[in-house]
């Protein structure tokens, strides 16, 4: 495969890879050739960085909507997206802390804080079950 050369594809191409992670590989193998290949044809006309980004902006509910549709059921119970997001809470739930006012900021606390475990505790349960199979 070509490596994109210009910034606004290799960051559509980035959402590409995030968004059709959870979907089983032959359709996600698909859905990112067809991507791959209207970028690549992007770049070899000269279609401008502002119009591939903005393209990118504007599919992505739909992008979610197809990933949701045929893979984010599957990858919900599966451990390992709840251990990523586990670990995303307390680090937003630090960032907010440091910049907003106190109510705020002791309720991002919290939200960390009580949510990185839950979510922590519901991917155990998953590994669990998966291990039992």
């Amino acid at each position: 495969m070509t490596a994109l050369r210009r910034r606004s594809s290799r960051l559509a191409w980035t959402w590409c890879l995030a968004y059709t992670a959870p979907v089983r590989p032959e359709l996600r193998q698909r859905r990112r050739d067809e991507i791959f290949s209207h970028l690549w044809e992007s770049e070899s006309t000269g279609v401008r960085a502002v119009r591939v980004l903005s393209a990118t902006c504007r599919g992505m509910a739909d992008d979610l909507s197809w990933s949701c549709r045929r893979g984010w059921r599957e990858a919900a119970l599966l451990p390992e997206p709840w251990v990523a997001v586990a670990a995303t809470l307390p680090v937003g739930a630090a960032v907010v802390s440091a910049v907003a006012a106190a109510p705020l900021a002791h309720a991002a606390e919290g939200v960390g804080v009580i949510g990185g475990g839950t979510l922590l505790g519901v991917s155990a349960l998953l590994w669990l079950r998966r291990r039992r199979g």
